[in-house]
């Protein structure tokens, strides 16, 4: 037999409606796809989540249902040693994208921060905001668009990011907010007023964007009003 085939079948106790039972434990994998936010796990002998049975019989059918061979484990009543289950990998991927947001290399700054934003994790906003305020020009456009994509979550930030003393994060800040004009959860009204302020900066690339994203929210704004109306 394949070792690396097997799946072994652990075992524990567990309170379930009051009472003491037994269930069964099988390591999986997890597989989450962006328009689903429930994970589906699927028995794997090198799965670092698992999946709980009630009887071993529906363990062994979900292993064998996904190509692998099964080891019960025994009948006897020895204690089963204590495993370690990673129900979740946002911190380990998280870190080690947000370590190497600030990598001295430009291109891979861009890309973990491009990263970051296919994941949208409030968790990263403060990061992703920091990163708009960089001079070159990939890294803060990319962080622009990961904030962007944070959505709600990201909007008190970046009210307060356009009184930065950074121009360059003000401009970016601006600039975000015309993306989430397009979002349907972001109140919009609550934009006008700090934005319009901002076509007194005393920088002009950010007056100039101020004046084209109220444009835009402006805009965006009666669409949304006429379709409440109709």
């Amino acid at each position: 037999m394949n070792v690396t085939n097997t799946i072994h079948i652990g075992k524990k106790t567990q309170i379930i409606n009051g009472r003491e039972v037994e269930v069964y434990i099988v390591p999986a994998l997890s597989f989450q796809r962006k328009d689903n936010p429930n994970p589906k796990k699927i028995p794997h002998p090198l799965g670092k989540d698992f999946l709980i049975f009630e009887s071993v019989e529906e363990a062994q059918q979900a292993i064998e249902h996904s190509g692998f061979t099964c080891a019960v484990p025994h009948s006897n009543k020895r204690p089963v040693e204590k495993q370690t289950y990673h129900t979740s990998y946002d911190d380990l991927i998280l870190d080690s994208l947000a370590k190497l947001a600030q990598d001295i290399s430009p291109n891979v700054a861009a890309s973990a921060i491009f990263a970051l934003g296919e994941i949208a994790h409030p968790q990263t906003i403060d990061l992703l905001i920091q990163k708009m305020g960089e001079d070159n020009e990939i890294i803060r456009t990319n962080a622009t668009d990961a904030v962007a994509k944070c959505g709600m979550a990201a909007f008190d930030k970046l009210l307060q990011a356009l009184n930065d003393e950074n121009w360059v994060k003000r401009n970016s800040a601006v600039i975000c907010l015309g993306k989430l004009s397009d979002n349907p959860e972001i109140d919009i009204q609550k934009m006008i007023i700090p934005l319009s302020k901002r076509l007194d900066d005393k920088n002009s690339i950010v007056k100039s964007s101020a004046a084209l994203t109220l444009g835009k929210i402006y805009k965006n704004l009666k669409e949304q009003q006429n379709r409440r109306k109709h």
